[in-house]
């Protein structure tokens, strides 16, 4: 687990929109320390607590020391594995993505991986059980939600133990420790702080030593208790309380850093946080490394090594303990980006190196320094510091404190820092996870995931797990590119090869208002702060921005900026292409950081936007870049690299097209439904079932009755309802405040199938019959999919005409016959219904007409999708291949719109053109597909997690496919489509 980096504004170290590092070489002298004995603890309000079990535990073990049964995978908190792993200097460069398990929200803990399972919680309170081989769901467990948290209600890692003889995970969700059945998720005990509605929060991962758990807490700098408590592993009730403040809360006394545990020693030692009101209420253990003992409570000392200030220099992370010159030693990094070692038993300063700057941007508010945990091995210490001037990562001497490497190649990061053979792993905040040489810091291998990364990696033999995901706190939820990674060493396994493909143009930017907007720079000008990166020399930097929103413009001035190339990280791959010109750069959700370009400063320093690139998205941050090339959006970690200064708006600005559009292309995508228009608005219309409790779980194709009704298959990821097809009003008459309310539900009779029934494809017949499919068996076995026709008013009334469809797929109607994308041998292809029966009574499988219309070939290897073309044909698509076709009327071949680039294949990662499934067709002939992402994982082939989009392909004037062009991204499992048309 990485705490959640105690940062207003944290999330500007996204990949377009935190800072990027300057270099710093200089090691100025620590700030002088103090180390004292103290007080005794002073009792806390009484906590709360249930058990199910009071009976003392059998064993106590912290699982298998070959496994990862904790964060920083023993209680000395080294963060490096000890056991044989395939994992080394040598082999780094062949580790492959094997699986991406996508959570209902973002992930800044590191997962724990113990006897084949993978336990890691989210910011929605979800704690999951995964199959650590594939990543399958074992089962999850849903944490109380408590309103008063900083960030998210699972934060950090679990503690994997034993109860009573029973396997067990303990984990921290907002004001609560839990204790579950590691085999069930069922509940052990449960120990609460604080009362409802106050800020007590554990940020941090507990730690289980023999009879106990150990868990430290804070309150977000607000007065209330806060500190250390120990509670019995058997029951969670309280042991002991240690009160950092004596119970004169002044906000001053919070740890939102990890305890490490001596137990020779009998000690534990942990970090704590700021005093905002300093010099009123520092006391003597605020912004300390402190020891306590661990079976009383009672403090043995105390380090701080600054006076009473306003600097926000936390201790964050978690001691590291380890031994050198024949001492016992303790070792955590502050904020202030000095790392600090002292003795374990005295406290007192053993040595101190600044790695960098520090990055105090205004009274009790930093963002820079060591947050992310630093691991030790071999006789050195490697961690990473956040944003600030960089280098941002480090390396040194246990012993002596010299710095013995810093890599500029990684950016500012809040995550730990994990080793294995000589190998160190960290993520940082530009998307990307990197392994690097623990002697020398040399990059090995580096992949860029979904989402930003703050939370630690798993190590387990020859495979690693890591994390991905964040959002600004307080930020509308949940994450949609946040989940678990599995990675293993595969030197056999060759990445496909991968051509640049032709340039796609951007959508069609379009003329839009905004609706809501408030705050700064509204109507109004307002000057951006150039915190987060420090200007270069000989500059003096200022940046203006004025928005109007009724229509959208923006205005930019800017002045001192001085050459672009001077603002790029040092050390990154921008600083060896260059920089020529600034751009102005809006994104959406910080977890999902694609925008567009508004303009690019012109010679006097500013310009004019009055188009956005995707109108009625909602964009949270415009962010100053310098560019290489204007007409290319750099990806996450280039545009981290580049950037200049940023601004975030919160709440988003919410965009609005100013022209109507004429029809609304429904997607089920992620279990949720969301709408686009052909103008460029788009709605959520239906939230999933996980989000929402009485959401709806939509997937597949959505067919519309003509009379304001449409319909949608019901997956069975819905609590207590049965896969099927919902019947849906759809209410409202603008884009935005559309409304679906379920009027009644068809429920297949599903054939027994290896897969669970998956509703997907539908139809209307002109006289209002209404056919759907189930896809059966999907990838292998029997053909179980089956084609029902159901009969006008839908209330039940259905004859299933076929149950052997080979993994059935989309429909499309053809006069009074139906046509079926079958994806699998013997039905692969697109065959023809006909003689269909027109009511119950006709119901007569026997007397259906079946027969191949459109066969594999011509680049289709198999059939998923189809739609009519508008001009009496058909359009197919391969999601394998990534391919569509069109066809004439009579299934004769015509040509090709849409292939993977020359030389793209099915690989390890997605087709840059795509993946289609679903296909629809709008009013004005532009075609829709879904794609699904697809890639090899493991040997396997699936949709890769937060990579999906939706997109489109137009027409010129000779009827020439342009082009696809991307109207949204960073989707889950886009699946069918459906078009309505706007009277």
């Amino acid at each position: 687990m990485t705490p959640v980096p105690r940062l207003a504004a944290l999330c500007l170290a996204l990949s377009l929109i935190a800072a990027a590092c300057g270099g710093d070489d200089e090691q100025p002298a620590a700030p002088a320390p103090t180390a004292s004995p103290t007080a005794a603890p002073t009792e806390a309000p009484a906590p709360t607590a249930s058990a199910t079990d009071t009976s003392q535990p059998d064993t106590v073990p912290a699982g298998p020391i070959c496994d990862w049964p904790m964060w920083g995978h023993g209680i000395d908190r080294t963060f490096s594995y000890p056991c044989d792993s395939g994992i080394n200097p040598d082999t780094a460069a062949s580790l492959r993505r094997i699986w991406y398990f996508n959570t209902s929200d973002v992930v800044t803990a590191a997962p724990v991986v113990v006897d084949g399972t993978l336990y890691v919680g989210d910011w929605a309170g979800r704690f999951y059980a995964l199959n650590a081989d594939d990543g399958t769901e074992l089962w999850h467990y849903d944490a109380e939600y408590h309103d008063n948290v900083y960030a998210g209600q699972i934060t950090s890692s679990a503690s994997y133990t034993i109860i009573n003889g029973t396997p067990a995970v303990v984990f921290n969700a907002g004001r609560t420790i839990h204790a579950l059945n590691a085999s069930d998720g069922t509940v052990i005990w449960t120990h609460a702080r604080g009362e409802p509605g106050w800020p007590t929060e554990f940020e941090t991962t507990p730690i289980v030593v023999e009879d106990r758990v150990i868990a430290t807490f804070d309150t977000h700098n607000a007065p209330f208790p806060a500190g250390v408590v120990a509670v019995s592993l058997a029951t969670g009730e309280e042991l002991w309380h240690f009160d950092l403040e004596g119970g004169d809360h002044r906000g001053c006394g919070g740890v939102w850093g990890s305890p490490s545990v001596d137990l020779e020693r009998r000690l534990m030692f942990a970090g704590s946080a700021n005093c905002p009101t300093s010099p009123d209420g520092w006391g003597p253990y605020t912004e300390a490394l402190f020891a306590v003992n661990i079976d009383t409570g009672e403090p043995a000392w105390s380090f701080q090594p600054h006076p009473p200030n306003n600097d926000d220099s936390d201790f964050a992370g978690v001691p590291v303990l380890f031994t050198a010159n024949g001492q016992d030693l303790v070792g955590l990094g502050n904020k202030d980006a000095v790392f600090y070692v002292a003795n374990r038993d005295t406290g007192e300063l053993v040595w101190s190196t600044r790695a960098t700057a520090d990055n105090v941007i205004r009274p009790n508010f930093s963002s820079g320094g060591f947050i992310g945990p630093a691991a030790y091995a071999d006789g050195t210490i490697a961690g990473g510091t956040g944003v600030a001037d960089c280098p941002c990562m480090h390396a040194f001497d246990a012993a002596t404190g010299d710095i013995v490497w810093q890599q500029h190649a990684v950016g500012p990061t809040y995550s730990p820092t994990t080793e294995v053979n000589g190998v160190v792993f960290v993520g940082s905040l530009d998307f990307t996870l990197r392994a690097l040489r623990l002697d020398n810091g040399d990059v090995l291998w580096s992949d860029e995931l979904t989402g930003l990364i703050s939370g630690g990696v798993a190590i387990v033999g020859d495979d690693m797990w890591a994390v991905a995901g964040f959002r600004e706190p307080g930020s509308a939820g949940p994450s949609e590119t946040s989940g678990v990674f599995r990675y293993t060493v595969a030197p056999d396994v060759e990445a496909a090869e991968q051509t640049a493909p032709e340039e796609e143009p951007e959508p069609e930017a379009g003329q839009v208002r905004l609706v809501g907007a408030s705050g700064r720079c509204i109507d109004a000008p307002c000057e951006v702060g150039f915190d987060f990166k420090t200007p270069p020399p000989g500059t003096d930097p200022k940046l203006t921005l004025s928005i109007q929103t009724d229509p959208f413009q923006l205005t930019v001035t800017s002045s001192g900026l001085g050459d672009p190339a001077a603002w790029l990280r040092e050390g990154s791959d921008a600083a060896a292409v260059g920089a020529l010109a600034y751009g102005v750069l809006v994104s959406e959700r910080d977890d999902r950081p694609s925008g567009g370009y508004l303009c690019v400063l012109e010679e006097d320093g500013g310009c004019t936007a009055r188009t956005v690139p995707r109108p009625g998205a909602s964009y949270n941050r415009i962010s100053l870049l310098a560019l290489d090339d204007t007409t290319v959006i750099p990806g996450p970690a280039d545009g981290f690299d580049r950037l200049v200064a940023s601004i975030g708006f919160n709440p988003p600005l919410q965009t609005e097209p100013l022209d109507p559009p004429t029809y609304l292309v429904f997607s089920p995508q992620g279990n949720n439904l969301v709408v686009y228009g052909d103008n460029g608005g788009t709605q959520r219309l239906i939230t999933n079932a996980r989000e929402d409790p009485d959401g709806r779980d939509i997937n597949g194709q959505v067919c519309f009755t003509g009379d304001g009704r449409f319909i949608a298959g019901e997956d069975t990821g819905q609590p207590e309802i049965p896969a099927g097809f919902g019947i849906f009003q759809l209410e409202g008459d603008e884009l935005g405040s559309l409304a679906a309310t379920q009027v009644g539900k068809l429920t297949p009779d599903f054939e027994a199938a290896e897969n669970q029934p998956e509703p997907y494809g539908c139809a209307f017949l002109p006289d209002g019959r209404l056919l759907t499919t189930d896809v059966g068996n999907q990838a292998s076995g029997p053909g179980t999919g089956q084609l029902t026709v159901w009969f006008p008013p839908y209330d039940g009334a259905r004859c299933v005409v076929a149950d052997d469809i080979a993994t059935a797929q989309q429909l499309a109607a053809d006069g009074d016959d139906v046509l079926v994308a079958s994806a699998r041998p013997p039905t692969i292809g697109i065959q023809r219904y006909s003689n269909l029966p027109r009511s119950e009574d006709e119901c007569d499988p026997a007397a259906v007409t079946v027969e191949l219309f459109i066969a594999v070939g011509d680049g289709v290897s198999l059939t998923t999708g189809i739609a009519a073309d508008g001009h009496g044909g058909w359009y197919v698509s391969d999601t394998l291949t990534g391919v569509i076709n069109q066809y004439d009327g009579d299934g004769n071949y015509l040509r090709t719109v849409l292939a993977p680039p020359e030389g793209e294949g099915l690989g390890l990662e997605p087709i840059s053109t795509g993946s289609p499934l679903g296909i629809a067709v709008g009013l004005d002939g532009t075609l829709y597909y879904a794609d699904l992402a697809l890639a090899l994982n493991g040997g396997n082939i699936g949709p890769t997690g937060g990579q999906g989009t939706v997109r489109r392909i137009r027409f010129d004037a000779d009827n020439q496919p342009l082009a696809p062009e991307t109207i949204d991204y960073g989707l889950n499992f886009p699946d069918g489509l459906g078009v309505l048309p706007i009277p």
